[in-house]
């Protein structure tokens, strides 16, 4: 039979590929039981993976002043309603992914505790003492193994580098690169915009250890987001502190000016030495409402900085996954099979072009 399979109109003649199929079929089905076994045996040794989330709301405040103190504080130079809306106040969630990328977080989830075979060991040395299943091994030491000899020649390098780092610099070493690349995969989070919420969650091939990791992950977090919330709530509480020293060295000064002026025209009745008065008075209550104001932002700002609120409210808490979230394994054999039935098919119809091409090649 010939393999032309397009005909005299450059169309494809699928008549006559499925006619060519059909006749070689034991030796797809041949091919097509080898791959089913393949894919039987990858599916028997791919290890389960658990799923553990943490589903959570991020608590946003809605700091704003009154309308009507705002305009009474715009009259002596400052601007309330800019303070309540500082950035210094908030945190933004879409934040929270740069923060679970940073180095310092990454260190400290590294460095954290959790429970495996009854003893305390950090994520860190739980994931350098843990063996790579068979499927890594074979990636590791045939696709992998040029990389593998190079990280062994430069391990030497990073050593020396580090040394000469500062205190205040964090030393990377090629261990600490690869074992974020490690965190990567295991720990993720994602924004839910719309609906309001993020998810935090870890997967494991043990479902005891993505549970610790995901909720050790979810402390680390909050407790990154209120370090850098009261850095910035100390931060505005001296700005607020210098705007009301100074505001309220202005109501002093006024009032001593009242004083002042009471003094040199107290014998004085008339009506221009009224309006000067009435004016200094007007003012005089509007800066002492604005310092009274300032003097209760400095009082909550104290507050602010001294208290430990709750960033998350938790909507789904940390729980052991009781069933696996993959591998499909009915998924992995069919595919397999697939691949056997395509790729026999494929032999079958170009095995003579493919040969008479390996010989042109060859010469």
């Amino acid at each position: 039979m010939s393999d032309n399979f397009i005909s005299n109109k450059n169309f494809l003649d699928f008549e006559l590929i499925l006619k060519k199929i059909y006749s070689e079929r034991k030796f797809i089905l041949k091919f097509s039981t080898i791959t089913f076994f393949i894919g039987l045996m990858f599916a028997l040794i791919t290890p389960n993976q658990y799923t553990t989330s943490s589903t959570f709301v991020p608590q946003i405040s809605d700091n704003k002043s009154s309308n009507s103190l705002s305009a009474l504080a715009s009259l002596t130079g400052i601007n309330l309603s800019q303070i309540d809306n500082s950035p210094y106040r908030e945190i933004s969630p879409l934040l929270y992914p740069k923060i679970m990328e940073s180095v310092p977080f990454r260190i400290e989830l590294l460095n954290s505790k959790i429970i495996h075979q009854g003893e305390d060991v950090s994520i860190r040395n739980y994931i350098i003492s843990s063996k790579p299943g068979l499927l890594s091994k074979i990636k590791k030491y045939t696709i992998g193994l040029p990389s593998l000899l190079f990280n062994k020649l430069s391990s030497q390098k990073n050593v020396l580098d580090n040394s000469s780092n500062l205190n205040y610099i964090y030393s990377i070493t090629n261990e600490d690169e690869k074992l974020f690349t490690v965190l990567e995969k295991l720990v993720s989070l994602t924004l839910f915009e719309k609906d309001g919420f993020i998810t935090l969650s870890t997967t494991h091939s043990d479902k005891y250890i993505s549970a610790q990791i995901t909720k050790n992950a979810e402390l680390i977090l909050q407790n990154k987001i209120i370090e850098i919330k009261s850095k910035s709530s100390k931060e505005f509480l001296i700005y607020v502190t210098d705007q009301y020293d100074l505001k309220r060295n202005e109501l002093n000064k006024l009032q001593d000016d009242i004083a002042i002026f009471r003094d040199r025209n107290v014998n004085i009745n008339s009506l221009l030495f009224k309006n000067k008065l009435d004016r200094m008075l007007s003012d005089y209550e509007i800066l002492k409402i604005v310092v009274q104001q300032l003097a209760s932002q400095v009082e909550e700002a104290k507050l602010s900085v001294n208290k430990d609120t709750p960033i998350f409210t938790i909507i789904q808490p940390v729980h052991t996954p009781y069933s696996k979230t993959k591998p499909s394994r009915s998924t992995i054999v069919f595919l397999w099979v697939l691949f056997g039935i395509f790729a026999s098919s494929a032999f079958i119809l170009f095995n003579k072009k493919i040969s008479n091409f390996l010989d042109f090649i060859r010469g």
